[in-house]
């Protein structure tokens, strides 16, 4: 039987996996009375899991899954379901009499989405002065640099005969 992982923890037993999926739907009256519904938003993924941790490091997977929601990471669960990009949210343990060597965990995760930066610059003239923007500094050239030619014959460069003609 496979093995339940969130990010980096195995999970013993995963008693129980409730994915939840959502969206928010606005309604606006109209003159009549009526409400209508004129825009649906998708919420993101909440998951719900109920799991056993037991064994010798139990206490050390618990406390690695508190330093997972404490850093913000996002992990991956594998379970039933495979889900990405996901963060812990809420850590519920509970311990009782019926495990000696472990604990009961709820945890809820939700997924998240990352959001791009994107820079974008525009010269454009102040409105107020009319004075054209400074244009930004070239990019330095990193190309390789030219090859000098070297006569076969004499072992002189193109440079070199210009400078020796000078020196005359």
């Amino acid at each position: 039987m496979a093995k339940s992982m969130l990010g980096d923890v195995l999970l013993d037993v995963v008693r129980e996996e409730s994915p939840d999926y959502a969206a928010d739907v606005s309604e606006n009256a109209v003159e009549d009375g009526h409400e209508i519904a004129d825009h649906v938003k998708q919420r993101p993924l909440s998951l719900s899991l109920t799991v056993t941790l037991t064994g010798r490091d139990w206490e050390q997977r618990r406390r690695r899954l508190a330093e997972i929601m404490k850093a913000k990471e996002l992990v991956r669960y594998v379970g039933r379901e495979i889900h990405e990009n996901l963060v812990i949210e809420r850590i519920s343990p509970s311990y009782s009499k019926d495990i000696a060597n472990g604990c009961v965990l709820g945890i809820t995760l939700r997924q998240v989405e990352i959001a791009r930066v994107e820079i974008r610059e525009f010269y454009e003239p102040d409105p107020v002065t009319e004075v054209a923007p400074e244009p930004p500094p070239p990019e330095p050239d990193l190309r390789q640099p030219e090859t000098v030619e070297v006569d076969e014959d004499t072992g002189q460069s193109l440079l070199a005969k210009i400078v020796g003609f000078f020196r005359r």
